[in-house]
């Protein structure tokens, strides 16, 4: 497949009689530790590249909100710790769509959750951080359509509301304009976690991780999806066989080549490629491998 952002990610074909370790499936994973699937990273990237695309970095802005420790106490010993933090996501996102829309601005929403590795490892609580990405003002240098005040007035009202308690803080939201690309302000907190989700299981506390750890409003989820595109197999081989010269002309910017062992019957075992994932340098280098 051909994502618009750029990326690629091309299934390989391999002998069918094997004896090769089967991946195991994403829901597994993720509750063995790994934060992200491959498809949530590239929905996140590509919703992100698109709000980029369409109204360029000057007009967005880059949501924090953070559960205060009181929170977080509350929430460690509710018997459904995810589904309150899911609960606060899905209000706080109806709330700022209402607001978006009440300015005629667009209402998509491409963030992620994180898991706060300092506090885990300093007070063993789970902290919870979400990072959103949206169209904050009309046009460039326009006034920014909500305060800084409102995102944190919102946030704690809802949360105290789910959670069941009045809950206060000085520093539970911050808003900033986006100052580098989106996919690498995103990118970077998918990255980020992985050890610490893994102890926060391990210590018998995978209840209070989301069930999901991504958010494309559906809308734009339904765009990207509809933009990208199949790849022939022709065009895959071309594109794998050429893989390094094109990186060498800076045509690819990097790609990654997943191979698993393949036993043969005489009890030899070597490395088979099974899929080849990737990103062009340019989008519009997603043209030359669309035939």
């Amino acid at each position: 497949m051909l994502y618009p952002n750029g990326e690629f990610s091309l299934g390989l074909s391999m002998p069918v009689k094997s004896h090769k370790c089967i991946p195991q499936a994403p829901e597994t994973r993720e509750r063995k530790g790994q934060s992200f699937t491959s498809y949530g990273r590239r929905l996140v990237r590509n919703g992100a590249w698109w709000l980029q695309q369409t109204f360029t970095r000057q007009r967005l802005s880059f949501l924090t909100a953070t559960l205060p420790d009181e929170a977080l106490e509350l929430m460690a010993i509710a018997e459904d710790g995810a589904g309150l933090w899911a609960e606060i996501i899905r209000q706080y996102e109806q709330w700022l769509k209402r607001r978006l829309r009440a300015a005629g601005l667009c209402d998509f929403i491409v963030g992620v959750t994180e898991v706060q590795e300092r506090r885990w490892s300093e007070t063993q609580k789970v902290g919870l951080h979400l990072h959103w990405v949206f169209q904050g003002r009309s046009v460039h240098n326009s006034a920014w359509i909500i305060k800084k005040e409102d995102f944190a007035k919102a946030w704690l009202k809802i949360v105290s509301n789910v959670i069941g308690t009045n809950i206060e803080s000085k520093s539970a939201t911050r808003v900033e304009r986006i100052k580098k690309s989106i996919e690498n302000y995103l990118s970077k907190y998918m990255s980020k976690g992985g050890k610490v989700i893994e102890e926060i299981v391990d210590a018998g506390k995978r209840n209070l991780l989301p069930t999901s750890w991504w958010n494309v409003s559906f809308e734009l989820r339904r765009m990207i999806k509809a933009m990208i595109v199949p790849i022939s197999e022709d065009a895959k081989y071309t594109l794998y066989d050429a893989r390094d010269a094109l990186k060498d002309q800076g045509i690819i910017q990097w790609f990654y080549i997943h191979e698993i062992d393949l036993v043969e019957p005489h009890g030899e075992t070597r490395k088979v490629p099974v899929a080849f994932v990737g990103k062009f340098s340019k989008p519009e280098y997603l043209q030359m491998f669309n035939y």
